[in-house]
């Protein structure tokens, strides 16, 4: 690179006046995309003439910057000082003094400090940029190589451009494909900030907790009182941010943003280049290999960029960090230390990571949509104000679903089905993702005339194939499925069923780069459908096997959300609970009875027999005592109450009411009403209480 640099400022300090001036006019143009106005040389000519100033650039306000060229080697100060001179005459060039914003002065020989000093001093209070040899060479070699090519005849190589990057984002990031709507939506509509708040401090104690903590903040966890952070006040609270949120809060969503948003020079501009990674398609190649497949074609030893030399001016957006095996994880802590990345952002889900993971500053969590938030979206969503104002009536009548709703994924899917048919209040998350598999298996294909998919039986075989693909990377941690892990869970007969049909049905996708469909890498349009289909495919199997998988699986931290699924798609509610509370159990018992709590939300009242619930409502009254003075786990445990009020009898509803009586806490007061309301018709106490 050092090599390179030094061949564009040998090259650059022989380049003759014309060549030179139609240079830097192609280059401020490029970087800062004035409207360029020659007067010094001839149009479509490399031939000079005289004017003053040599480039006139007309700003958005009215005003101008004029720009003064040379290429004498001797006496630069001198010639610049009278070109100054006769750019403050407003009779030579037309323009008063007002209107000058600035005054640009270019040359192709080095400068002392001092004299640089002089020229500026000279332009009074004008604003004055100097470039030299070494500003405009250091600029062409690891921004602009396209103009040492095409002035200087010097070949760069591919260097990683910030507008490189911009280009990137403003094409790909501008818009949002929604899971059900067939239009992409602008990102700027779709958007609407999450809610980011930063984690305290954890006491010494607590320090090993980590583990505890992500098993159980890793499904509903919707409950945290403190201020959110705007995220454009993010980076001035932490250089090195970890973002966890849990599957579907948006933490993609995010990334994209912020990286759109600082092509349009709207957001962390302070940055000279933000460079967003996707962790889950991150290969076996180091940081710059990650680059290089994101943002070139070519081998990543062609790229020239230096990391380590630029670190300061950087912001990496690492996104999906819970998505790398260990040992990729451990790449990624080695490719930071090694370059000595100053600025990064990384996101993960809650059970993803370590504290002692990464050096950073700040933990944050997003915790999705608040409640205006939610209406935000719903507004952009929706063109008709009685179809706006139906859902919100529902969503503000439906506790369970409202939560959900604050996860952006879920609520694109809540508005794109009640754009087709509104539901009924006991709207379930596994109800909700059956009645959009069964849309987009069914009508969707049928629209694209598809057979292959919207026939029944292959309906029915697409979901089989699909859950056990989804089951073996669930438990194998994998989300990638190249055609080695496919023709290992597909059956030899049904791989040309799995080429034709299930890559049709929708619910993978990949880049499609080779023409051997195997060749390529797939993956679910999100981990939900992920675990959504796993779970359909184990309510499929038989008891024995049900058994062995919830013994081996329940209590794996990332199986959680699956869990949830299998209980609103599982046949035999109450065996799936018994399997659940059988041996092995959780020694603390917290874990598990969250757990419970988590399937339980899938459930309708009439699936389970009244005399488990009883001994649940036991269970969690003993719970809840025990931990009056845990706040942390009391918390958890009321939030989750709040997705099964159904199921909360006499006894439990006594005691939750007489803990919101003599409560001081206005968070735990907001808890336990949200979760008291939908009772009082059903006892006289909380009737006549509210």
């Amino acid at each position: 690179m050092q090599s390179k640099l030094n061949e564009v400022q040998q090259r650059l300090s022989e380049i003759d006046a014309t060549k030179f001036h139609k240079m830097v006019d192609t280059y401020l143009n490029k970087k800062y995309n004035y409207s360029i106005h020659s007067t010094g040389t001839k149009t479509g000519e490399d031939k000079p003439r005289k004017g003053t100033p040599d480039t006139l650039i007309a700003l958005d306000n009215k005003k101008y910057i004029f720009v003064e060229y040379t290429t004498k080697k001797t006496n630069i100060k001198k010639k610049f000082l009278e070109d100054i001179k006769k750019c403050l005459e407003p009779e030579k060039t037309g323009i008063s003094l007002q209107k000058i914003d600035k005054i640009i002065l270019a040359c192709n020989s080095s400068l002392q400090s001092n004299d640089i000093e002089a020229l500026k001093e000279a332009c009074g209070d004008i604003e004055c940029e100097v470039l030299t040899n070494s500003t405009l060479s250091y600029d062409f070699v690891n921004h602009y190589p396209f103009i040492a090519k095409e002035f200087l005849g010097i070949d760069i190589g591919n260097v990683l451009s910030s507008d490189i990057l911009k280009e990137n984002y403003l094409n790909k990031f501008s818009t949002i494909s929604l899971l059900i709507n067939d239009t992409p939506k602008p990102i700027e509509d779709i958007f609407i900030n999450l809610a980011i708040i930063k984690e305290q401090k954890e006491n010494k104690q607590d320090k090993n907790l980590i583990s505890r903590e992500a098993q159980l903040n890793n499904y509903e966890e919707i409950y945290k009182p403190k201020e959110p952070i705007e995220i454009e006040e993010l980076i001035n609270i932490s250089n090195k941010s970890l973002i966890y949120g849990k599957a579907g809060i948006g933490k993609t969503t995010l990334c994209k943003y912020i990286a759109y948003k600082w092509a349009k020079d709207e957001l962390y501009s302070e940055f000279e280049y933000v460079i967003y990674i996707s962790l889950r398609a991150w290969k076996d190649k180091g940081l710059k290999g990650a680059i290089k497949d994101n943002y070139y074609s070519q081998d990543e030893d062609n790229i020239s960029f230096d990391i380590k030399g630029n670190a300061n001016k950087i912001l990496f957006l690492f996104d999906g960090y819970d998505e790398l095996s260990g040992e990729r994880k451990k790449d990624l802590r080695d490719e930071i230390e090694k370059y000595g990345l100053s600025h990064y952002i990384i996101t993960t889900r809650p059970y993803g990571y370590q504290r002692n993971d990464f050096r950073v500053d700040e933990h944050f969590e997003t915790i999705g949509f608040e409640d205006e938030d939610v209406k935000a979206y719903i507004d952009n969503f929706f063109q008709e104000n009685e179809t706006k104002k139906r859902l919100k009536e529902f969503l503000e009548s439906n506790i369970g679903i409202m939560q959900t709703a604050s996860i952006p994924i879920m609520l694109e899917i809540i508005c794109s089905l009640w754009q087709k048919k509104e539901f009924n209040n006991s709207l379930t998350m596994t109800e909700l993702y059956s009645a959009i598999i069964e849309y987009i298996l069914k009508e969707h294909s049928a629209k694209r005339e598809d057979e292959t998919v919207y026939k029944r039986t292959n309906r029915k075989k697409i979901k089989n194939l699909l859950g056990k693909l989804a089951f073996r990377g669930l438990t194998k941690q994998t989300i990638l499925f190249d055609g080695d892990f496919i023709e290992e869970v597909i059956d030899e007969e049904d791989i040309e069923f799995f080429e034709k049909s299930v890559i049709n049905s929708g619910f993978l996708k990949s880049d499609r780069q080779e023409k051997d469909m195997l060749d390529n890498n797939f993956e679910f349009l999100h981990l939900t459908f992920q675990e959504y289909f796993s779970a359909l495919y184990v309510a499929s199997l038989s008891k024995e096997e049900q058994s062995e998988i919830i013994r081996d699986w329940k209590f794996y931290p990332h199986m959680q959300v699956f869990f949830a699924f299998l209980g609103g798609l599982i046949e035999d509610k109450e065996f799936l609970l018994g399997e659940i509370e059988s041996e092995p159990r959780d020694l603390i018992g917290l874990y598990q009875i969250c757990l419970i709590l988590n399937i339980l939300s899938q459930i309708q009242q009439n699936e389970i027999n009244s005399k488990i619930i009883n001994n649940l409502n036991n269970k969690l009254i003993k719970y809840l005592k025990n931990n009056l003075l845990n706040r942390k786990y009391y918390i958890e445990l009321l939030t989750r109450l709040e997705n099964v009020t159904i199921f909360i009898n006499e006894k439990l509803c006594k005691f939750l009411f007489k803990e919101l009586i003599k409560s001081k806490n206005k968070y735990q007061i907001k808890i336990l009403s949200n979760i008291l309301l939908p009772l009082r018709n059903k006892y006289k106490e909380i009737k006549l209480y509210y």
